[in-house]
């Protein structure tokens, strides 16, 4: 399928004379208070769908290289998850974007998508307004699971922060500096030594594996982890996983589904949080299969065990 976009510095050939301006120059009809870009493709549906595409990009959220320094000082996973959490904003369309133009050239179809910066604007500064609000809620306490969850929203704020700048040319001034979030961070967690505990019930003993999955993700969270009983453990982090054959009519292969429930528990005995994780995967055998399941575990550790809500 024939596709082309447009950019403003799209050399003038190929068009008649009679063909409208914006179809190379959109500033032309673009207002002082829009956005705009234009797509082009062999129907207007596909025209209308390169606009809106060349909008977005222009809000690809990029993660100032000082920010991105602050990150990689402290915290590998939360590093890790900035990519993650760009392509998830990114991914949202655009609310109130609007095809302005349409135009039918003697080979393509074109189309003007337009966005209000002042309504896009409030709306923006309406999101990071309450985030900052559970921000300094977060703040006050002086728990591990509460500031760690701070790290997760700073990044969608640096992304909403990033977008409101675009449009008005200035930064929402953050409730609380992210060097400061992370001081504190740091001197609350010195004081937690975590146990990992798993049972396994799977058909052989992988719990020494899944136990350092799990200590690994903790340790680059910032807590310290012990591996022997202690007086001064301060909480337990306790999790059961199973191993269970599934049907497969493909010769040659094999088909296992691999769970863990993990839940975090006070030196009282209270849960503070839990998560599951499941997985199917089909292999050649069941190493190559558990294999293939705990590299998911990972990756999924990565983004959720501060859900265990640490306190």
């Amino acid at each position: 399928m024939f596709l082309k976009v447009l950019f403003l510095f799209t050399i003038n050939l190929g068009f008649s004379a009679e063909d409208p301006r914006w179809i190379t120059d959109h500033s032309s009809a673009c207002k002082s208070n829009q956005l705009c870009a234009v797509g082009s493709g062999s129907s207007m549906t596909l025209a209308k769908s390169v606009a809106r595409a060349e909008l977005a990009k222009i809000f690809e959220n990029k993660i100032s290289s000082q920010f991105k320094s602050e990150l990689a000082s402290y915290n590998n996973d939360t590093q890790e998850s900035v990519s993650e959490q760009v392509n998830e904003i990114t991914e949202v369309a655009l609310e109130g974007v609007e095809i302005a133009k349409v135009y039918e050239g003697e080979v393509d179809y074109f189309a003007m998508a337009v966005i209000d910066k002042n309504k896009m604007a409030r709306r923006l500064k309406e999101s990071i307004d309450k985030l900052d609000a559970l921000v300094l809620q977060l703040f006050d306490k002086d728990s591990g699971g509460a500031l760690t969850q701070i790290e997760s929203l700073y990044l969608k704020r640096e992304l909403l922060n990033q977008r409101y700048h675009l449009l008005t040319g200035i930064y929402v001034t953050d409730p609380v500096d992210y060097k400061k979030l992370l001081k504190k961070k740091d001197a609350v967690l010195s004081k937690y030594l975590l146990r990992v505990d798993i049972e396994d019930k799977s058909r052989t003993d992988n719990s020494s594996e899944i136990r350092s999955i799990i200590e690994e993700r903790l340790i680059s969270g910032g807590y310290k982890v012990s591996k022997k009983e202690s007086q001064k453990i301060t909480n337990e982090i306790l999790g059961v996983f199973s191993a269970e054959k599934l049907y497969l009519k493909v010769s040659g292969f094999e088909r296992y589904k691999f769970t863990l429930s993990l839940k975090a528990k006070t030196k009282k005995g209270n849960e503070s949080g839990a998560i599951y994780f499941t997985t199917d995967v089909n292999a050649r055998g069941f190493k190559q299969a558990k294999d293939i399941g705990l590299k998911r575990l990972s990756a999924y550790l990565s983004e959720n065990i501060k859900k265990l809500n640490i306190e």
